[in-house]
């Protein structure tokens, strides 16, 4: 198992957060995070906002942990969900005329999917479900990828949902890629001394592909999942709460995984009252 120091990431994240260290929020930027509403805001203004939000979240917790930082990440995601919503539920003219073309959303929509099976409650991802099946539903030329990429793990997270809703997302014949294949085999059975080894598969298979620039080559394309590997937290967070396997404790070798662990620990999470607000007025 390779051992992925802190001062491997810190190189990795200094470098691609560089031109954000000294950026300064604007009033609207604030303003938006303050009063997400789709009544204000439409969807591309609030997805924006959130991606940036957890971008500039992320490199301040690498340095700087804090409950309060950890807390915007979780806000910016419930944002992201009011843009996924209104893009999928408000949009339909502007589809039709073939006016929005959704294919970058839909490609980079199971890391959405997984952050959200680690944060959301439970009434929000059987809205999420909803909202994704609806989306899944609409044919793009990117379909295939999401289905050969992070696709087949985010469906496996939400399997109880979609089993009870009957829903199915993708195809039977559809083939995880390595390494997750290999971590779907084994996530519903396997012991607490395997899971670092299964966790590290998919690190490995994270970092050698966050910097590809190709939808095809790289599920990890937007920068929101590029150094925040998401997939790895979410199925730790499915070990632990899910399945109570005890690995809270576990020393990670890897130093993103030790650096992130003892946040995902908790129960559930909530969201700030005015975001949950406007989730919960959504139709």
């Amino acid at each position: 198992m390779k051992k992925r120091t802190r001062a491997e990431y810190t190189k990795r994240i200094d470098k691609v957060f560089s031109n954000r260290k000294g950026y300064t929020h604007g009033a609207e930027y604030l303003e938006r995070l303050a009063n997400p509403s789709l009544e204000k805001w439409n969807f591309i203004q609030l997805d924006t906002v959130a991606r940036m939000e957890s971008y500039v979240c992320q490199l301040q917790f690498w340095h700087n942990p804090s409950p309060e930082l950890f807390q915007r990440m979780v806000d910016a995601l419930h944002i992201q969900y009011i843009a996924y919503w209104s893009m999928w539920k408000k949009n339909e003219e502007l589809r039709a005329e073939k006016k929005l073309t959704l294919s970058s959303e839909l490609t980079t929509l199971p890391g959405f999917l997984l952050a959200m099976a680690m944060f959301a409650d439970d009434m929000l991802k059987e809205r999420i479900v909803d909202v994704t099946t609806e989306a899944l539903n609409y044919k793009t030329r990117n379909q295939f990828k999401l289905h050969v990429t992070t696709l087949p793990l985010a469906t496996f997270l939400y399997q109880d949902i979609l089993t009870r809703k009957g829903v199915i997302w993708g195809k039977k014949e559809d083939v995880p890629i390595a390494p997750y294949d290999k971590v779907l085999a084994n996530a519903a059975t396997c012991s607490a001394e395997e899971v670092e080894d299964l966790l590290d598969d998919l690190m490995t298979y994270h970092l050698k592909t966050y910097h590809n620039d190709s939808f095809i080559a790289n599920p990890f394309t937007d920068p929101t999942w590029s150094l925040f590997p998401v997939e790895a937290f979410a199925l730790y967070r499915y070990w632990l709460i899910k399945r109570n396997l005890d690995i809270a404790n576990l020393q990670f070798s890897d130093a993103m995984l030790a650096h992130y662990a003892p946040y995902l620990q908790q129960a559930e999470y909530k969201v700030s009252p005015h975001i949950q607000k406007i989730i919960d007025g959504l139709e």
